[in-house]
């Protein structure tokens, strides 16, 4: 599986579109009306920009991730992470 951040033409199943999903549902909890429609380019733009900042900083300190677990024989398995798969665009 890739990570996808997303762009404004390239939205589908991305980050930013999780997160605009997300934006939706707190708005509506909040406000109590419903934010489609408004400003929808301008917010896409803003979700894509955190999407592909957030992307951006986790691809640059991959060694900040510790995968732990344990092993069939009870012993502890500790792994890091050296690559992610992106899909799409990441700017720097």
């Amino acid at each position: 599986m890739e990570i996808k951040p997303g762009t404004v033409g390239d939205f589908e199943d991305s980050m930013a579109q999780a997160m605009e999903r997300a934006l939706e549902l707190e708005y509506l909890a909040i406000k109590g009306r419903n934010i489609l429609g408004m400003g929808e380019q301008e917010r896409r733009i803003i979700l894509v920009a955190i999407a592909q900042g957030v992307t951006r900083h986790l691809l640059d300190n991959l060694d900040a991730f510790e995968i732990t677990g344990s092993s069939e024989t009870g012993g502890s398995v500790t792994a890091g992470i050296s690559s992610v798969d992106i899909a799409g665009v990441v700017h720097r």
